[in-house]
């Protein structure tokens, strides 16, 4: 055995040069992708963390018991949602999904800062998962959709990083907002982001589906 990795074994040579290490550049992308990365970074910095979602149920009734059976009862609902919605994605093609996700997530992070009772926190629990299910598979696909495979892998690098510089701020926005000017501020903040998304998100063209 020794002899054999001594003499007989020897190194095959590289046959491809080695890759080229990825840069984050939004040079080979156009107008198209760009904004739609813009209106991504604009619906980030409205959406929130979603720990004031709880606060917010908190504070409308929802004993502090029950916000665990609360928070596991919206995660099944927005896992389901992801998967069954996922399917009518690759169907009808991810913009409808967003503009109606988006519109959904307005609609409720406005009644959030409406609310005064503790069943509407559960009703709209419900309906923010729905949204999760709306958004979150459409929203990647749309990037695959909208610059082909060669920049794939570079396009949703750039997604992530929209999504992330994006994250930090919206909280602290949020937090700073219901502390100083109350919940329907705050969540008027996010629900008018979204839809200022929702128009931006309106000059983004996918490109036109090939029948098969």
């Amino acid at each position: 055995m020794v002899g054999l990795v001594v003499f007989g074994l020897r190194e095959t040579p590289a046959t491809e040069p080695p890759q080229k290490p990825l840069h984050l550049t939004l040079q080979p992308f156009d107008q198209n992708f760009r904004r739609y990365l813009l209106a991504l970074v604009v619906f980030t910095l409205g959406n929130s963390s979603d720990a004031f979602l709880l606060v917010r149920a908190g504070e409308l009734g929802v004993p502090v018991a029950m916000l665990p059976l609360l928070w596991s009862v919206f995660h099944v609902v927005k896992s389901s949602s992801n998967l069954l919605l996922g399917r009518a994605v690759d169907k009808f093609g991810p913009r409808p999904f967003i503009f109606l996700g988006w519109f959904v997530y307005a609609g409720v992070y406005l009644a959030f800062g409406l609310a005064t009772a503790a069943w509407e926190a559960w009703t709209l629990f419900l309906c923010y998962a729905l949204f999760y299910g709306l958004t979150e598979p459409a929203e990647k696909t749309l990037v695959a959709n909208l610059v082909g495979n060669e920049r794939k892998g570079l396009a949703y690098g750039w997604y992530n990083f929209a999504i992330g510089i994006a994250t930090l701020p919206s909280s602290l926005i949020f937090g700073a907002l219901y502390q100083f000017a109350g919940p329907v501020v705050a969540f008027g903040w996010g629900a008018a982001l979204a839809l200022i998304a929702g128009i931006l998100m309106w000059g983004v063209k996918e490109p036109t589906r090939q029948a098969n």
